[in-house]
């Protein structure tokens, strides 16, 4: 399989599973004001699109930039992943983005406010980040204050869609086939392998004998 093969080969199997749910979660939000009660106590999904659209980008970026700063490390281990997210929105986000100029709070503030925490970690004194859902897509963020302290709302509907328009750039780029360093790039990161610890290995062979002996079988 040529290089140009590999590299749209993945990008294929990206569209249809985080750009997918993308669509998919964008379509469940942006539909949440006409919900009824009832149904609203289900929630918003304004973190989980955030969520997605920030580990879309760690993804795309992974790939775009070739395993970059994994291999710099030479392991695994110990890699900052946010600097995927900022390469990829650097890359591919359009110029008047304001998710652009906010990728490094997107990176690390965000990023480990939503992962580590889903919004549950302690606040800064003098400043904050919200999130809503909006389907006017010009509102991209919205800015105030909450007493002294200055806060930067952000539409997480915006986000989704700025994510999955930079991924139709990066694959119109590689459909393209004139950016030989973008393909290689992607195809060194789809070789690039991380192994699995022996407890981890050993654990997932005792779960799946024990589901083999039990029918639990597809």
């Amino acid at each position: 399989m040529s290089d140009s093969s590999t590299a749209i080969k993945l990008l294929d199997k990206l569209e249809g599973t985080v750009i997918a749910d993308l669509k998919s979660l964008i379509a469940w939000a942006g539909d949440f004001h006409n919900k009824s009660d009832n149904e609203e106590s289900r929630g918003g999904l304004n973190f989980t699109l955030f969520i997605l659209s920030l580990i879309a980008c760690e993804t795309f970026g992974y790939y775009s930039e070739g395993a970059k700063y994994h291999k710099k490390r030479g392991n695994c281990k110990s890699v900052d992943t946010g600097s995927y997210i900022m390469d990829f929105i650097q890359n591919y986000f359009e110029r008047d983005s304001y998710f652009k100029k906010l990728k490094k709070v997107l990176a690390d503030w965000l990023r480990n406010y939503l992962v580590h925490g889903f919004g549950s970690l302690d606040e800064h004194d003098n400043y904050d980040i919200g999130l809503f859902i909006s389907k006017d897509l010009t509102k991209q963020i919205l800015v105030g204050k909450e007493g002294e302290k200055k806060v930067i709302k952000l539409n997480s509907i915006a986000i989704a869609q700025q994510t999955i328009s930079a991924f139709s750039r990066l694959k119109g780029k590689v459909k393209e086939g004139k950016d030989a360093f973008l393909i290689d790039n992607i195809t060194k990161a789809v070789a690039q392998r991380c192994p699995l610890g022996k407890k981890v290995l050993n654990e997932f062979d005792a779960v799946y004998e024990i589901a083999e002996r039990k029918g639990l079988t597809y």
